[in-house]
């Protein structure tokens, strides 16, 4: 039987998700993910930009080609075989406004609350993700599309939850 919450929490996740595709305008959400996912742990190849944005290797390649024709991202310093992807100037603007959109949706789903309801569904939600992070793979890939200059390190409930696992497993990485 279903729940009524969890009816809630999928009905509030679609609510969201439509507001982040009408704030991304042109850009598809792999896009957006790209973009942001570039400019926060870039310069990066493309196998590494399709584990976290969680595509295969033939969609990031397609993404890739359609944000280089943009002029938003361009192939850097060579890495081996594959060359590495960096944001131009106007693809750092670009994921700037599609950060500021994305995040400007949320706030305003969130401006009804007090105060202390935000900081209690805070509280919430990163319990709720901190439970739910299974590894650092799945860490970035849940924080694709996040601030990382806003939430990071301590800050960040996915990277909190992956540093933990990896501590338990006598391994560890500095960024989710």
């Amino acid at each position: 039987m279903h729940m009524l919450l969890e009816n809630w929490l999928m009905a509030l996740a679609t609510h969201l998700d439509d507001a982040a595709e009408a704030a991304r305008g042109d850009l598809s959400a792999s896009a957006a993910a790209a973009l942001l996912t570039v400019r926060h742990h870039g310069p990066l190849t493309v196998s590494e930009l399709a584990r976290v944005v969680g595509v295969s290797q033939p969609t990031a390649l397609r993404v890739v080609a359609g944000l280089e024709r943009a002029g938003w991202v361009e192939k850097a310093d060579r890495d081996g075989r594959e060359r590495r992807l960096a944001l131009t100037a106007a693809g750092a603007r670009r994921a700037v406004a599609a950060q500021d959109a994305r995040l400007g949706a949320a706030a305003r789903a969130l401006a009804m609350l007090s105060p202390r309801e935000r900081d209690l569904f805070g509280r919430l939600v990163r319990r709720i993700l901190e439970g739910t992070v299974q590894g650092r793979a799945q860490a970035r890939r849940t924080c694709r599309q996040c601030d990382h200059a806003v939430c990071d390190g301590a800050s960040c409930p996915a990277g909190t939850a992956a540093r933990r696992l990896e501590a338990l497993a006598g391994i560890g990485e500095d960024r989710p």
